[in-house]
């Protein structure tokens, strides 16, 4: 029996993509490119980007509440 394999976006194993408009692109690549905006790690970044954590532009810092105190 084969050996069952993994896949996580977080870990770079994982690309998005469509055929018929000719893109593709991995968290990895995001993480890069927001990296220095956010001053994290390529590897923070991409935890940051991959399930429920939101960025609240109030008090710059990430969070997992999707409104902020305000309620926006």
């Amino acid at each position: 029996m084969p050996e069952s394999q993994q896949v996580d976006p977080t870990k770079g194993s994982v690309a998005f993509g469509a055929a018929l408009f000719g893109w593709a692109f991995t968290l990895k690549q995001f993480a890069r490119f927001y990296a220095k905006k956010y001053k994290l790690t390529e590897e923070m970044m991409m935890e940051k980007l991959w399930g429920d954590n939101f960025y609240d532009r109030e008090t710059k810092k990430w969070t997992t509440e999707e409104v902020s105190a305000s309620g926006k």
